[in-house]
């Protein structure tokens, strides 16, 4: 990454006018894809059924088809909840799901409404971590669940470059904010093992926490020079480039 460039663009994005133009470019959410819509939706409810419960989503971005796949299943009832609004009145309101915009931080819906709250490739840009984990356990009933697909790799640089899929953690935190705070594809850079602390320090009980792996990063990090900076973590985090995790109230 060029600093300074990105130091600039991390100000820019700022100004209203810029921030509208880029946002019409922003695709986010995997409506585009069909099939990694599919996939995604078979590995939330691998872990949970929806039928009869109150399910909420984090973070959909331009993608509905998830909750209406929820709520054609035998949901009780769905939401979403998002930090800019992607989806219209009649995408959400006219197909039963209610929709809600929010400051990142305290999610708008009363304590213990929800027995189901998931999330997939959402919580790496979650600006408020530990705010999010504690909000979530607040909304859940007891017993409830939470499903997050997280992905740990670098979101700026890693391509088809194995040796930059953690390109990210090589810089100091003041300066990745300082470069990426303002900007829709921040990533906030925990690892595996910080998300299972935070989510055990808020209340819940780890049910699964299945990582994905790199067998290059594995096999390579003790010995190039350019993975170096990676030795500070425990392998566990260093080769994990991606977690299901889910836990209970």
């Amino acid at each position: 990454m060029n600093i300074l460039k990105e130091v600039i663009l991390n100000q820019l994005i700022k100004i209203p006018a810029v921030k509208i133009k880029a946002k019409k470019h922003h695709q986010t959410g995997i409506s585009h894809h069909p099939e990694f819509l599919i996939d995604k939706y078979n590995n939330l409810t691998k872990y949970a059924s929806v039928k009869g419960k109150h399910v909420l989503e984090l973070g959909p971005g331009k993608t509905i088809e998830v909750m209406l796949k929820a709520k054609a299943d035998g949901a009780s009832s769905v939401a979403i909840v998002d930090i800019e609004k992607y989806l219209t009145t009649q995408q959400t309101l006219d197909n039963g799901i209610n929709y809600k915009i929010y400051d990142g931080r305290k999610i708008p819906f009363p304590d213990e409404s929800f027995d189901l709250i998931w999330s997939s490739d959402v919580y790496e840009h979650i600006r408020f971590p530990q705010i999010t984990v504690e909000e979530t356990y607040r909304l859940l009933r007891p017993g409830g669940m939470v499903i997050h697909l997280i992905d740990l790799r670098d979101h700026f640089s890693f391509g088809n470059n194995p040796d930059l899929i953690f390109n990210c953690l090589k810089y100091p935190k003041w300066l990745w904010e300082m470069m990426t705070w303002n900007r829709s594809n921040y990533i906030n850079r925990l690892r595996a093992s910080e998300w299972i602390k935070i989510h055990e320090s808020a209340g819940f009980k780890i049910i699964n926490n299945y990582t994905e792996i790199s067998d290059y990063i594995r096999d390579n990090y003790k010995t190039k020079s350019k993975l170096k900076y990676l030795l500070k973590y425990s392998e566990y985090d260093i080769i994990s480039t991606g977690m299901h995790l889910v836990a209970k109230k």
